[in-house]
């Protein structure tokens, strides 16, 4: 009877696990076949989707190479070029064989780092850690993974110890007691974070099938995404005009630990006097269930969860202060302005008046609010009209896009004529005509862009660039042509969901700005330009060719264009800012892009290594501390507005903080005031 139990038990448990190998392919292949058929360019199904699904799926999981083995590659290797055709049989044993793998990788690790004593763990001789700008093969074998594992934490160890000082003197004498207690450390957070992970089995399957799921969709285009439920949930959320929030804005640092950067004003952190910026975040517990998590080894992805999304409304925080005192605080979520989704206008204070509007994002009615960004940006310029504006400068930097119908209906209170036009996968071609005939301001305008300036914020631009009712100003924009939608993968069920692309938009002039951005008239230097990724720099972009359309009426260039430029590149030329800010790009780029290199083991070397950007940190500091000589104030009708709302007055106070320090705008209201003639 014990031995038929144990088979019954076995049958059960393999059926079980082929059940779920056959839901996941059921999956797979929704997603598959919902992007054949809705996506703006569909992708042969073969071994290319294979390496991609493959390749990224190991990067997600190891992406230091320092977990699986060479054995373990090898063991899955066979799939990298046919797993789409295993896929495609619902054959799809690769996800239990990932997981098996996976955790025992994991168990291995654990198993170690349990036993080793750490603090004994001292350089020896002439060892060496080698960095790689790419990935490094999975050729550790399982014998050697330890000696990778002990110079992995005595770098960790010295890298943290040559972080509490800049005076090197002052830790020299100390290197080893201080270096023996940081290895204890990294390899209890080690611990830690393995037996989370492993304390989450059941969730793991799931979590490389939804990894699966969205490396599919980004093998098609970068903006194609699968999202589960919740996650749409959160996405659609943050296009709202409010959301709920705990209001704490965090980050991590440069030793992964959490760190409290900035409180939302009007939220629960802001009411409560425990919490400041410079706190770190040690601990996060969840009343209703009791469970704790420690941020030192918790799963990031999952602490934003909790502390972004909108399960969980209370929440308690354990935070250290500056003096290392710990306190906890119960935060509770309440419905906060969206930063982003709110507009900030001010007005020049010297003589031409111009007036600037901040605009961050291309938000709409999504929440049903009736409140949408050209209603907002009309209400904003009629004030500003009333105070007898000479000209506008719009800022789309920094704007990563939104709602198209808003671009749209933006674009139209400034244009006659079609504003775009956009295409599907059958090249049928639509065209946004303007919406509002009736108001067409005609003083002169400026548009503020970036290399994060997308989408929606280039279907605006590029129109305002293409009819002469605008000057385009700063460096080339993001290049990102494509429109997406949200909707289910498969209609019987809203537990997958997919954001497609599905369009693609084109200038009035049947030009596409797809990997190429909009070129500024005039260009001004900006920090940070060569390091931000555009379009261009995503694996799989799309090509999109040009379109023929009838060319419209009232193309034409900016009036007076050439001597704006030249009065302009001048005053560049002369400004020590943008100087400083060409001279820190190419240091800042370097830095970014890293270099092939082998560090020693040792605290002289790594010192240096840790401390050779003290320089350059200072000097991007010092800049961004420098003020501009052109002023902005508030409109006189807000005044009584923001003063009676403590939202309000600290948002008011960063963002004119913001224009203070922000010599591009500076150099676009000379522009403006060049072309007034005063």
């Amino acid at each position: 009877m014990g031995r038929n139990f144990w088979v019954v038990a076995l049958c059960v448990l393999v059926n079980f696990a082929w059940s779920q190998q056959l839901v996941y392919c059921e999956r797979f292949e929704s997603m598959v076949n919902f992007l054949k058929v809705n996506h703006l360019q569909p992708k042969p199904i073969d071994e290319n989707l294979s390496k991609y699904l493959f390749d990224g799926l190991l990067n997600n999981l190891d992406p230091n190479r320092s977990l699986l083995s060479k054995t373990d590659y090898e063991e899955l290797a066979g799939y990298r070029t046919q797993l789409h055709t295993s896929l495609l049989k619902k054959d799809c044993y690769f996800t239990e064989l990932v997981w098996n793998i996976y955790v025992s990788a994991l168990n291995r690790k654990l198993l170690y780092f349990k036993n080793i004593d750490a603090s004994l763990l001292r350089t020896e001789g002439s060892e060496t850690l080698r960095f790689s700008t790419e990935p490094f093969e999975f050729d550790v074998t399982v014998e050697d993974l330890p000696k990778l594992w002990n110079k992995r934490i005595k770098y960790i160890a010295l890298d943290e110890v040559a972080r509490l000082s800049k005076n090197k003197d002052s830790l020299t004498p100390f290197v080893e007691e201080l270096a023996a207690a940081k290895r204890s450390e990294i390899v209890a957070r080690e611990v830690c974070r393995i037996e989370n992970i492993l304390n989450k089995q059941g969730e793991l399957n799931e979590e490389i099938a939804e990894t699966l799921l969205n490396l599919i969709g980004s093998y098609f285009d970068p903006h194609t995404n699968y999202f589960n439920a919740s996650e749409a949930k959160s996405f659609m959320s943050g296009l709202a005009t409010a959301n709920k929030s705990f209001g704490l804005m965090l980050e991590l640092d440069e030793k992964e630990q959490l760190i409290v950067v900035g409180i939302l004003p009007g939220s629960s952190a802001a009411k409560v006097p425990g919490i400041q910026p410079g706190d770190i975040i040690r601990k996060v517990r969840l009343p209703k269930t009791g469970f704790e998590y420690d941020t030192a080894c918790s799963n990031m992805e999952q602490l934003a969860i909790i502390i972004y999304g909108e399960e969980e409304e209370e929440v308690t925080f354990e935070i250290e202060k500056q003096d290392q005192r710990r306190e906890k605080v119960t935060l509770t979520k309440n419905l906060v302005p969206s930063v982003e989704n709110t507009l900030t206008v001010f007005i020049s204070e010297t003589s031409p008046k111009v007036a600037y509007i901040k605009v961050s994002s291309f938000y709409s009615d999504f929440d049903g609010s009736n409140r949408g960004l050209t209603a907002d940006f009309l209400e904003a310029l009629l004030k500003c009209e009333n105070e007898k504006i000479k000209g506008l400068i719009i800022d789309l930097s920094g704007n990563g896009g939104g709602s198209v119908d808003e671009a749209h209906r933006l674009s139209s209170l400034f244009i006659e004529g079609p504003v775009a036009y956009s295409s599907d996968k059958n090249s049928q071609i639509n065209y946004y005509q303007d919406l509002i005939p009736f108001y067409k301001p005609d003083y002169p305008i400026a548009i503020i862009t970036d290399g994060t300036s997308a989408s929606a914020s280039e279907f605006f631009a590029s129109a305002m660039q293409d009819y002469g009712k605008a000057i385009v100003c700063g460096t080339a924009s993001c290049g990102k042509a494509t429109m997406q939608f949200i909707t289910p993968i498969d209609k019987r069920s809203n537990s997958d969901l997919c954001k497609v692309t599905a369009r693609s938009f084109f200038r009035p002039t049947g030009e596409t700005i797809q990997k190429k951005g909009i070129v500024p008239d005039i260009e001004l230097p900006a920090l940070y330009n060569y390091v931000i990724s555009r379009e261009a720099n995503f694996e799989t972009a799309l090509s999109i060719p040009k379109i023929q359309v009838p060319k419209p009426d009232g193309l034409r260039k900016f009036r007076k264009l050439k001597s704006l430029r030249k009065k302009s590149l001048a005053r560049i030329a002369a400004s020590p800012y943008f100087n400083e800010v060409q001279r820190v790009n190419p240091l800042i780029e370097k830095l970014a892009n890293g270099e092939n290199k082998e560090i020693p083991l040792k605290f002289q070397a790594i010192y240096e290594q840790v401390h050779s950007i003290d320089q350059l940190y200072a000097e991007v500091v010092a800049l961004d501390k420098l003020e501009t000589d052109v002023k902005f104030k508030n409109l006189s009708i807000d005044n009584q507005k923001i003063e009676s709302d403590p939202f309000s007055i600290e948002l008011n106070k960063m963002a004119l903080d913001e224009v203070r320090r922000n010599f591009r705008l500076a150099e676009v209201y000379r522009i403006l005031k060049d072309y007034i003639g005063k």
